[in-house]
C-alpha cells in the first residue's frame, strides 16, 4: 500500500514498514556498543590498576557503575519513555554512550583515573534503556509473529558487546609487559578510539535516522496498547503491574535466575582457582562458553517461541533443566579434571543465559498493555540487585568453602526458582488480543 492510502485504510489492515529493519539495526548496534564497557575494564583488572596505580578496589567500581546506575536512573528513563516517547530515551542512550568512550579516550593517561570513571558513569546511563529496551521496539516497530525474533536478536546484541568487552582488551594488552606504558597507552587508545567512533556515528544515526513509532501500528495489538498508554500515567502503570501476580512471580524468579548468572560470571576466576591452581587461561575460555552457548541458545528460542510460542512452558522447562545443569556444573569442580568442566559450562550457558530472552518476552505478554519498558525496567532492576548481594556472598562462601560451598548455594536458590515457576499463569495477553479478530498485513 503507497502512503497516500495509509490514512484511508480500513481497521481491519494492518501496515508495516520496511523501515523497521533499519531501526532494529541501529538498535542492535547502539546495545551492543553500551555493554562493551561493562567488562572491558574487569577483563584486565590488573593492567588498568597498573597502568593507573589504583587498587584493584577502584577498578571493580568501574564494573559496579552499572548497576548503581541503573537502579537510580531506571525510574526516569521510564517517565521520559511515558511522557516523550522513545525517541528520546534512544537519543539519550546514543548520546552518552558517544560521551562516555571520548572521555575515557581522553583518561588515557596515568593520574587521570578519575575521568575514565566518569566516562564510565555516562556509559552506564547509556546501558539503562538498552537493557529493557528490546520488547518495546519489537512491539511498536513489528507485527506479533515477528517480536519475538527481534527481542532475540537485541538480547543477543548485549551478550556481543559483553563478550567483545571480555575478549577484545585481553588480546590487546593481556600479553604486555606491564612496564611497557608507551605499547598500553597506544593500544587501549586504538580501542577507545574505535568505541568513540561508532558512539558518534549512531548519535547522529540516531538523531536523524530514527523515528518514534510507525505511521499506522504493526499490530491490533498494539493499536490498542498505543491507546491505553497514551492515557497511562507511570504511577498507574506501576500500580498495574504490582498488582499483576503473574509479573511479580516472573519478577522474583528471572530476578533469581539471572543473578545468579550473573554472579557465576564474576565470580568465575574465583570459582575455578580454588578448585584449580594455575588455570588462569581457563577462566577467560569458560566465560566465553557462558556467553556464545548463551547467544546461541537465544537464537534457537527466537525460532522456537515464534513457532510454538507458549511461553511458561518454556520459561519454566529451561530453568529446570538450568538447575540440572548447575548441579552437573557443581560436580565437574570435584573431578579434579578440566575437560568435563568445559562440557558443563556449556550446558549450563546454554540454559541460564537465555532467561533474559524469555523473561523479557514473558513480562510483555503478562503485562500487555502496559509500557514494555515499565514492566523489564522492574524485571532487571532486581536482577540487578540480586546481583550484587549475590556476588558478595558468593565472595565469602568461596573464601571459606571453596566452590563447592557457593554452587550449593546458587542450586538452593535455582530449586526455589523452579518451584515458583509452578504457579505463574501463561496469560499472554497480546497473543490473545489479536486474534480477536482476523487481520491481514500489508507491506509496504
Amino acid at each position: 500500500m503507497e502512503h497516500s492510502d495509509v490514512e484511508n485504510s480500513s481497521l481491519n489492515e494492518i501496515i508495516v514498514y520496511k523501515k523497521r529493519f533499519v531501526i532494529a539495526f541501529l538498535m542492535s548496534l547502539i546495545c551492543m556498543l553500551s555493554v562493551v564497557p561493562l567488562s572491558e575494564y574487569a577483563s584486565i583488572t590488573n593492567v588498568i590498576a597498573h597502568f593507573y596505580k589504583v587498587d584493584n578496589y577502584f577498578v571493580n567500581l568501574l564494573s559496579i557503575s552499572y548497576p548503581i546506575v541503573y537502579l537510580i536512573g531506571f525510574m526516569p528513563i521510564n517517565w521520559i519513555a511515558l511522557n516523550y516517547g522513545i525517541r528520546v530515551n534512544v537519543t539519550i542512550c546514543s548520546f552518552t554512550a558517544a560521551i562516555g568512550a571520548i572521555l575515557k579516550y581522553v583518561a588515557i593517561e596515568q593520574g587521570l583515573f578519575w575521568i575514565s570513571l566518569v566516562g564510565q558513569i555516562f556509559s552506564a546511563i547509556s546501558g539503562i534503556y538498552t537493557y529493557s529496551c528490546a520488547p518495546q521496539i519489537a512491539n511498536v516497530w513489528f507485527p506479533v509473529t515477528e517480536t519475538t525474533s527481534v527481542i532475540s536478536i537485541l538480547v543477543i546484541a548485549n551478550y556481543f558487546g559483553i563478550a567483545s568487552g571480555m575478549l577484545i582488551p585481553p588480546l590487546l594488552v593481556g600479553n604486555v609487559n606491564l612496564e611497557n606504558l608507551d605499547l598500553i597507552t597506544t593500544r587501549l587508545r586504538f580501542f577507545m578510539l574505535a568505541q568513540s567512533i561508532l558512539g558518534v556515528f549512531l548519535f547522529i544515526a540516531m538523531l536523524f535516522g530514527f523515528d518514534e513509532k510507525p505511521r499506522t501500528p504493526p499490530s491490533f495489538a498494539q493499536q490498542a496498547a498505543n491507546e491505553h498508554q497514551n492515557m497511562a500515567s507511570l504511577f498507574s502503570t506501576l500500580k498495574a503491574l504490582i498488582c499483576n501476580r503473574n509479573f511479580v512471580l516472573l519478577v522474583i524468579s528471572s530476578g533469581i535466575i539471572m543473578a545468579i548468572s550473573n554472579s557465576n560470571s564474576t565470580v568465575l576466576n574465583q570459582l575455578v582457582l580454588s578448585e584449580f591452581s594455575n588455570q588462569g587461561e581457563t577462566v577467560g575460555i569458560l566465560g566465553m562458553l557462558l556467553l556464545f552457548m548463551g547467544c546461541f541458545s537465544t537464537l534457537l528460542l527466537g525460532y522456537i517461541t515464534r513457532k510454538y510460542a507458549k511461553l511458561r512452558i518454556i520459561y519454566s522447562v529451561y530453568n529446570t533443566l538450568s538447575l540440572i545443569s548447575m548441579i552437573l556444573y557443581s560436580v565437574s569442580f570435584q573431578l579434579e579434571l578440566v575437560w568435563p568442566l568445559y562440557i558443563t559450562t556449556s550446558l549450563l550457558g546454554f540454559f541460564i543465559n537465555s532467561n533474559l530472552y524469555i523473561a523479557l518476552s514473558f513480562s510483555a505478554e503478562l503485562t500487555y498493555p502496559e509500557l514494555e519498558s515499565v514492566s523489564s525496567g522492574i524485571l532487571l532492576a532486581l536482577n540487578q540487585i540480586l546481583t550484587i548481594i549475590f556476588t558478595l556472598i558468593a565472595t565469602k562462601l568461596i573464601y571459606n568453602f571453596k566452590a563447592i560451598g557457593c554452587l550449593i548455594f546458587f542450586i538452593i536458590l535455582m530449586a526455589i526458582c523452579v518451584v515458583i515457576d509452578c504457579f505463574i499463569r501463561g496469560e499472554q495477553k497480546r497473543q490473545l488480543k489479536e486474534n480477536e479478530r482476523e487481520h491481514f498485513v500489508s507491506s509496504e
